[in-house]
């Protein structure tokens, strides 16, 4: 499955010599990919270690410093989206991201540690160049990164950078090309040195990941089930070139307003991009949707819920983990001609009886 790592530049707030535009495009950047990791079913990364060390030196995107930045940036007669009422939720997510260790690259990388032989190099060069401040915390997980792209193992078999447009006036490259030579430390220590030489695809703006069509949320909240079905499935055709037939059961626009997920613009954002996933039928290769099956009890050793009248099975995914703890329960069915049918069922709380309507 695709996964999503953040260049540290993201995090690394612009040097004072940094012209407005350059500023205002950085506080802009972070902004959308904060939102978009944040309400994303995919995992997402970043280098913990790279994180740690900006907040160290004074360079991370504190509450301080973005208040200044925005000062400096109005002094320039420069408009900026991102208003101080707003200011104190991307500072939250700047910390819920960015010093979540367990979204750490090296803590999902199947090559978790190694012996760099030579310095790692990157095309562009300015992709090092301006996270030259964290280069040497970086460059292992980096390669680590780069050898599972080369190997095709793991998790990070199939990986983008998420990052933001290079400063040099130069085209934007589509791919991040990373060579480096290394030893194998952890799994498998080899004394045997490897070449790795492996481009990583670059997302600038998560225009790139959503469909041409755009979805308004307060417009989705407002409409009706066939509108978030129909919209699920065209989201869907991003993860897979023949998605599931999609329905909604009766029921399930009724329990977003018993669930109150509704009224939460952000959890519903994320409900319907992992819907699209369920859609896609990509939900079991989606680790961060903890999808298990519906049980026909609560003992452990229990079958799988299986509906009567049509074979179609019972299963359930994490929508939102904190808080409310959103469930998305939905049935699945494989017809013998090898399509796929889900019924999206309902929506629930985590603390709420695990029942899906049949």
């Amino acid at each position: 499955m695709i996964q999503f790592i953040a260049d540290p530049a993201l995090v690394t707030v612009p040097d004072v010599a940094a012209s407005a535009a350059q500023k205002h495009s950085w506080l802009a950047a972070l902004s959308a990919w904060l939102n978009e990791a944040m309400t994303s079913p995919f995992q997402w990364s970043h280098f913990h270690a790279c994180s740690l060390k900006l907040f160290e030196i004074d360079r991370a995107p504190t509450f301080p410093q973005l208040r200044r930045l925005i000062g400096e940036l109005r002094q320039a007669n420069v408009e900026c989206e991102t208003a101080a009422a707003s200011l104190e939720q991307v500072v939250r997510r700047i910390s819920e991201f960015f010093l979540d260790e367990a979204r750490d690259v090296r803590e999902h990388t199947h090559t978790r540690d190694a012996l760099i032989e030579d310095s790692v190099t990157a095309d562009p060069v300015e992709f090092l160049v301006r996270n030259a401040s964290v280069r040497s915390e970086l460059e292992t997980p980096l390669a680590c990164v780069a050898h599972d792209v080369h190997a095709r193992t793991g998790l990070f078999r199939e990986s983008n950078i998420v990052t933001m447009e290079f400063a040099n006036g130069n085209p934007t490259p589509e791919t991040i090309r990373v060579t480096a030579q290394l030893s194998l430390v952890d799994p498998s220590p080899n004394d045997e040195a490897i070449v790795v030489d492996v481009s990583l695809p670059a997302i600038y703006s998560p225009d790139e990941l959503v469909v041409p069509d755009v979805i308004s949320i307060p417009e989705m909240i407002a409409g009706d089930a066939q509108h978030f079905v129909v919209t699920a499935t065209r989201m869907a055709h991003r993860h897979a070139e023949s998605p599931a037939s999609a329905t909604s059961g009766t029921l399930f626009w009724r329990s977003l307003s018993d669930s109150h997920i509704n009224t939460d613009p952000s959890g519903f954002e994320r409900l319907l991009k992992v819907a699209a996933v369920v859609v896609a039928d990509r939900a079991v290769e989606t680790p961060a949707l903890s999808v298990r099956p519906i049980r026909e009890s609560l003992a452990a050793n229990a079958k799988q819920l299986v509906r009567a009248q049509d074979g179609a099975s019972a299963w359930r995914v994490t929508v939102v983990k904190a808080g409310a703890g959103w469930r998305l329960h939905y049935w699945r069915r494989q017809n013998a001609d090898g399509t796929v049918e889900v019924e999206l069922a309902n929506v629930v709380r985590k603390n709420d009886a695990v029942v899906i309507p049949a």
